[in-house]
């Protein structure tokens, strides 16, 4: 046997069998499925691994660049296994008898068989010991490697498109913009006002705009007078509303109401020459969310509240989105928040970035920067970063430099000649070309500009843009090369001609330099993401959001979590003869048919429904209740080219009771808050178990509309799940939105703790407790192991120190999710005692410690617990009963 193994190493080892070998197992290998009892009830039809859970035999070679990615998260997630091999006819063929036509004798005697037989032994071992192992390693290498890099291109694509999106106007034709943020629940409303150069001209708070109480009437009327008069004397080309949610389209049929009323066309009327807003659009808030939370924007606003910071990001951004863009990019750690791709959680933050980095150089360096902007307007910095040839570091430090010179920097830069001596002659010669001087952004008084500085043309083509120009009006006087005749006489300069005549004078190699510089001069700087865009959406204007992506920004609602087929639960507002108008949990209407099940409806109850249609210019989906819909297999209406290697009836068989359809169904919501997720626990605790302690997300709760849960990253594998009893969310029409009373606690005689809002239980609830956590894992008494480690641990420190009585602390069994262990070894055995983290510090033999050192100090004065002996062992268990804090387990526990 051994020196079977020892022949098929050598074998294994040769180049050219492992190259023959390897060619063939790319071309016969196949991967299969298999779900895994987790995955066969996990993932049903509407799952985004429904088209991956049984493939049978398919190809290698036949797999979706992204395809073995998304099997690689199911295999992750513990839904699936998947395995590569190849069939036993191809293996006998291609492998085995491949492998047998060399190292096999053609003699017929009965040694020369005896030696066949064990050749082929060793052939055999040669393929699966040594090479189908390692063919299958290096498979899902590649295979990983080419779906990875698919993914950071998609990456780089949907950025770059994004980052191609062209102002509203030229950026020449400056002009004024209003912003609107419409607040979520019952909070404030902000209206900006931006000057031409994007800096904050006016602000407005509107605390009952969208406020529809009766007794409130008066107080929305002067909201709405005085959002009015605010349009007329912002004198602002565009109103753009931030697509926050379902209240943000009501808004925007408001401001409209406005722009038409009799009111505000009055008011115009009065002043001579007073024009109103061109246009009210919508626009995605996606980078104003980062750069309100930015260094830099905090920075800048240091006073102004988060929704505040947005509302002036969203204006910039219709003002020209490059620049916002370049600012959210500028802060990794926000802007690595940013969902661009749904697999992009397999990039590395660092490719990620790079990615970034070049979709929006490129897209910089078609447009150019201009340099007196920059030293300008701060929040025009960024872009700086973005240039070919400059970075992060070269942008500070030219800034740097600028500003050190005199009193109070330099404020105007007006030739490029002068950049030259802050740069150093090699990164000049990298960046200088996207680097302009324009007029529009220096003082009038200034003269002797250089126009070829306003040009994309390199200084060291200079001369040859002068001859071209000098060969256009035909003299030699080059200070009027701008004017619209010199414009059309370029497009009649012979190339050809002056290539011949330039060539003995310059190194110039090629035509494609000078007419790069002849369109150069026919349209300077010309901003090249408009007619990029144009083509690309011409169903459009390029300032207006896509319909679908309107749709999901507005509703929290996608393909995805919408499709056809699956279960909805609305609440019914209205009954008519032929339909049934309902609301989903998003705000969403919905239109069902009647049925005769459907008859005896009351408003406020809650449908069972199948989604039929979704009309998202509309905002309308159409539902079916009927009995025969409703309690169909959810395979039969989803309309889906299934893969042909993938067996579907296991996605038939998935198909859960109707009482458990109903229970899913009844606790689904959708709540307007960036950390909320449609997730489930065990969900919850995949896409925790990876994060940082204190990392939290929000989801629905399965005991109703009424609750909510927040599930964050306690220490070592535990998984928090926290139930939020929102007791005063009565509000029919907007489900979406939270009460003003949130209840955290209070089950079994426990402590309640009382909240206005998610983010005030965030930040006085979760984040302290958070930081006690913190405090507890990196004490030097911290033991990362359970609890029959730890005591392992104690024992060997006694061993080396018999006099000493060691004591450690870990975090405790799944089952007390919360609680630390304190073991202490003295003279026999380890004793343990828990202790709890909390918002206000520890509690510890019922005491409350304001920090763990406090703690430690009484434990050392009282090692021994003094207490009644039924009160010394594990806190209990917790269970679901009266509102428990602490509902779950860690990952894998079963958590509530």
């Amino acid at each position: 046997e051994a020196c079977r193994i020892y022949l098929s190493f050598l074998i294994s080892s040769e180049f050219h069998v492992r190259q023959q070998l390897r060619e063939a197992f790319n071309n016969y290998a196949f991967l299969s499925t298999v779900p895994t009892k987790a995955g066969m009830t996990a993932i049903d039809v509407f799952s985004p691994f429904s088209y991956i859970k049984k493939l049978d035999k398919k190809p290698l070679k036949e797999l979706g660049i992204t395809q073995y990615l998304l099997i690689m998260k199911a295999e992750e997630a513990g839904f699936i296994e998947a395995t590569i091999g190849v069939n036993d006819s191809d293996y006998d063929i291609e492998f085995l008898g491949a492998l047998k036509k060399f190292y096999c004798s053609d003699g017929m005697s009965h040694l020369e068989t005896l030696w066949n037989e064990e050749r082929e032994k060793v052939l055999d071992m040669t393929l699966k010991r040594w090479l189908f192992p390692q063919f299958r390693q290096d498979s899902r290498f590649a295979l990983k490697e080419k779906g990875v890099e698919e993914v950071g291109y998609n990456y780089f694509r949907t950025l770059r498109s994004k980052a191609r999106q062209p102002p509203y106007l030229p950026l020449e034709e400056q002009f004024r913009v209003i912003a609107i943020c419409i607040g979520s629940g019952r909070d404030a409303s902000f209206v900006v006002s931006l000057k031409e150069t994007g800096q904050v001209d006016n602000i407005l708070k509107l605390n009952y705009f969208r406020n529809f109480n009766r007794g409130d009437a008066i107080k929305r009327e002067r909201d709405i007078e005085s959002l009015t008069r605010f349009i007329f004397d912002s004198r602002a080309e565009l109103i753009v509303i931030g697509a926050e949610n379902l209240d943000s389209r009501r808004a925007e049929r408001e401001i409209r109401d406005i722009l038409g009323g009799e009111r505000l066309q009055e008011m115009v009327r009065d002043v001579r020459g007073r024009k109103l807003p061109r246009d009210v659009t919508f626009a995605s808030l996606e980078f104003a969310r980062l750069n309100a939370r930015s260094a830099r924007y905090v920075e800048e606003f240091p006073e102004f509240v988060p929704l505040l910071r947005m509302t002036v990001s969203l204006g910039r951004h219709m003002q020209d989105p490059l620049t916002e863009i370049a600012s959210a990019a500028s802060d990794q750690e926000t802007f690595l928040c940013l969902k661009l791709d749904d697999l992009q959680d397999v990039l590395q933050p660092g490719e990620m970035m790079k990615k970034a980095y070049r979709a929006i150089s490129i897209i910089l360096n078609d447009c150019c920067v201009d340099i007196n902007r920059v030293l300008s307007f701060p929040h025009a910095e960024p872009l700086l970063s973005f240039v070919g040839g400059l970075g992060f570091r070269k942008a500070k430090l030219l800034i740097d430099k600028l500003s050190a010179i005199g009193d109070e920097g330099v404020r105007e830069v007006i030739s490029r000649d002068v950049l030259q001596d802050f740069l150093g002659p090699k990164v000049y010669q990298n960046c200088i070309p996207f680097l302009v001087v324009q007029p529009r952004f220096l003082p009038s008084h200034i003269e002797g500009l250089n126009p070829l500085d306003q040009t994309r043309i390199h200084p060291e083509w200079y001369i040859l843009a002068r001859k071209m120009i000098a060969d256009a009006r035909d003299k030699n006087d080059h200070t009027d090369f701008m004017s619209e005749k010199t414009r059309r006489n370029l497009k009649e300069v012979d190339v050809e001609e002056l290539f011949e005549r330039l060539q003995r004078d310059s190194d110039i190699k090629n035509h494609k330099t000078l007419n790069m510089i002849r369109d150069e001069l026919e349209n300077p700087c010309a901003d090249m993401r408009i007619h990029v865009f144009e083509e690309e959406q011409n169903n459009r204007r390029h300032w207006e959001m896509d319909p679908l992506e309107l749709f999901e920004q507005l509703t929290g609602e996608s393909q995805l979590s919408l499709p056809v087929g699956i279960m909805v639960a609305p609440r019914v507002v209205k009954t008519g003869d032929r339909d049934i108008l309902c609301r989903l949990d998003s705000g969403l209407t919905a239109l069902c048919a009647r049925s005769p099940n459907l008859d005896n409806l009351a408003t406020g109850q809650v449908v069972r429904c199948r989604v039929k249609n979704v009309e998202y210019e509309r905002f309308t989906v159409y539902v079916d209740g009927s009995e025969e819909v409703v309690n169909g297999d959810d395979l039969d209406f989803v309309n889906v080219q299934w893969d042909s290697h993938l067996d579907t009836e296991c996605l038939r068989n998935a198909a859960v009771s109707v009482e458990e359809k109903k229970k899913r169904v009844m606790v689904r919501r959708t709540i307007n808050h960036p950390l909320f997720r449609q997730f489930s626990g065990r969900q919850a605790e995949e896409f925790l178990k990876d994060k940082d302690i204190g990392d939290t997300i929000i989801r629905p709760c399965r005991d109703g509309p009424d609750y909510i849960t927040i599930s964050y990253r306690f220490a070592g594998d535990v998984i928090i799940h926290m139930r939020v009893h929102d007791i005063e969310n009565k509000d029919v029409e907007e489900p979406v939105h939270l009460g003003k009373k949130l209840v955290v606690g209070g089950g079994a005689g426990g402590q309640s703790y009382f909240f206005s809002d998610i983010d005030e239980i965030l930040a006085r609830y979760v984040d302290p407790l958070s930081a006690n956590v913190r405090a507890t894992v990196s004490h030097p008494k911290y033991f990362k192991g359970n609890k029959e480690e730890m005591d392992k641990n104690l024992w060997e420190i006694k061993a080396k120190n018999s006099n000493y009585c060691p004591y450690l602390f870990c975090v405790a069994e799944v089952e007390y999710p919360g609680y630390f262990v304190l073991g202490f070894l003295g003279s026999s055995k380890p004793r343990h005692e828990y202790f709890k983290a909390k918002p206000e510090g520890f509690m510890f033999r019922k005491r409350l410690f304001r920090n763990l050192d406090e703690l430690v100090r009484y434990f050392k004065k009282n090692p021994v617990d003094k207490r009644p002996k039924e009160a010394h062992g594990p806190p209990p268990l917790p269970t679901s009963m009266g509102g428990a804090l602490m509902s779950g387990g860690g990952f894998g526990g079963g958590g509530f």
